[in-house]
């Protein structure tokens, strides 16, 4: 596209919507760019991570660093 004004317009409009509907949790990277070539390599929007996953998620990670004693525990009441 050419750098008129109405598409500099557009485009810094376009740009705030992204990242309005980032910010609120309601981007879709397939709806918003369905013709990208890689879109298969981009999460799908069905995939996304709620809270209890991302928490799951970092227990599962903090239990095989502890398997692997990569993690030191803190001990309660422990001096500082």
């Amino acid at each position: 596209m050419t750098p008129t004004a109405l598409n500099l317009r557009r485009a810094r409009e376009t740009l705030r919507r992204i990242k309005s509907g980032i910010a609120a949790g309601t981007f879709s990277f397939a709806d918003e760019f369905p013709d990208y070539r890689f879109l298969r390599k981009v999460v799908d929007s069905n995939e996304l991570r709620t809270c209890n996953r991302v928490f799951d998620e970092f227990l599962a990670h903090c239990d095989a660093r502890r398997a692997k004693h990569d993690l030191s525990e803190a001990i309660a009441g422990a001096p500082a």
